[in-house]
């Protein structure tokens, strides 16, 4: 979808499928990004099969759009 705004920039929101309590979030100038083990084990303690996540486009205009939320299983 073309875009309005000088950047195309994402936030993503991390977190258990059971519970809203976002764990990580990160920002990113590409809608793909790669959650590795290292980062999971901080996060959880050990490393997962499942979580869900949130993404939402950034404008300058409006801020935070409306997220796109997925479980993601491993």
């Amino acid at each position: 979808m073309p875009l309005n705004e000088q950047t195309e920039t994402y936030e993503i929101e991390i977190s258990a499928i059971n519970n809203d309590a976002v764990v990580r979030q990160i920002e990113s100038l590409n809608p793909n990004i790669v959650y590795n083990a290292a980062q999971q084990i901080v996060d959880f303690g050990s490393v997962i099969t499942e979580f869900r996540i949130k993404i939402f486009q950034m404008s300058a205009q409006v801020g935070r759009g409306r997220a796109k939320e997925m479980n993601i299983y491993v």
